[in-house]
């Protein structure tokens, strides 16, 4: 419990240092419009792909299709690999390809955009499919369910069998 206190605290606290990391190197003035609109094709690429693997990896499950495409819709918001890479990127090809800097400049930009724009927007999108999406289940069928389940589990067990115990013969003096 005290280390899940502290992750808890430090994922809490370095969250926005890393958000605020990526930023901090980027001129956000030389920005130009085709290179944004160019940004936002990227992701929404990306979104499309994401969203396609999550319904496709859903498909031999047990979930509705409105409960996968609640999954897909969920899988919008995520950022956070974007935030720590991105700056590393960007640190990495000033050091050793001077040359390449437009393009991390890119990618970090690209990830800003992503972001900036996917979070809030995935929120928004959750909070809004969550309850058109998603049954709330009854106590009883909650309590049904993971009988249900604990069954299927322990129809995969193997079947264990008594060995008898076999008497060896022995001879008779």
């Amino acid at each position: 419990m005290p280390l899940r206190r502290a992750m808890y605290f430090l994922w809490h606290f370095m969250q926005p240092v890393l958000v605020g990391v990526i930023g901090a190197d980027i001129d956000f003035k030389n920005w130009s419009l085709s290179r944004f609109g160019l940004y936002c094709t990227c992701i929404l690429i990306g979104l499309t792909t994401r969203c396609i693997v999550a319904i496709l990896s859903t498909i031999k499950t047990h979930f509705s299709w409105k409960e996968r495409t609640f999954i897909a819709l969920a899988w919008i918001p995520k950022g956070t690999l974007q935030a720590a890479l991105a700056p590393m990127t960007y640190e990495r090809t000033t050091k050793e390809n001077p040359e390449q800097i437009e393009l991390a400049l890119d990618v970090v930009r690209i990830s800003i955009v992503a972001i900036v724009f996917l979070a809030p927007l995935g929120a928004i999108v959750m909070m809004i499919s969550g309850p058109i999406l998603l049954n709330k289940l009854s106590m009883e069928e909650h309590e049904r369910e993971r009988r249900l389940s604990y069954f299927r589990i322990q129809s995969l067990q193997p079947i264990r069998t008594r060995r008898r115990k076999t008497s060896i013969p022995t001879e008779l003096s």
